[in-house]
């Protein structure tokens, strides 16, 4: 998403980008092949750790995007004042599908799920920002 941001120009500075999870520990590592995959599209997310969703992460949103519909009702469930600030990531382009975590699957499905995402945040980049435009108010 921030090379994406990065790459439309769109005042990236003002863009508060970060990733949580709902089942993970503090300040763990990316994997290997998500790092791979990501080197290989010129990203280096080497010193990516991984932070669990809390309300004060959370409550800082403009736009919070899951991948999957199980994802999605467990923050709208946990936290419900922030309900209308919360869609999967394919809802952003018009459709309703999971995108389906690689985790301890092979490097191929690695790429294949970051090809996925790509697709959708490109789709969907419009309504991001259109959901998103309170960050710039």
């Amino acid at each position: 998403m921030r090379a994406r941001v990065n790459a439309l120009d769109f005042a990236p500075e003002k863009w508060r980008i970060r990733s949580g999870g709902i089942n993970t520990q503090d300040g763990l590592p990316p994997s290997r092949f998500s790092e791979e995959v990501m080197a290989e599209r010129g990203i280096d997310i080497s010193n990516h750790l991984s932070s669990p969703i809390n309300n004060g992460n959370l409550g800082q949103a403009a736009l919070v995007l899951t991948m999957e519909k199980y994802h999605k009702s467990i923050l709208r469930s946990r936290f419900p004042g922030l309900s209308n600030r919360i869609f999967m990531l394919s809802e952003m382009s018009g459709q309703e599908f999971p995108v389906d975590d690689p985790f301890g699957a092979t490097l191929e499905d690695y790429r294949r799920t970051a090809d996925v995402i790509e697709r959708l945040i490109d789709a969907g980049m419009t309504r991001i920002t259109e959901l998103s435009i309170l960050e710039f108010e």
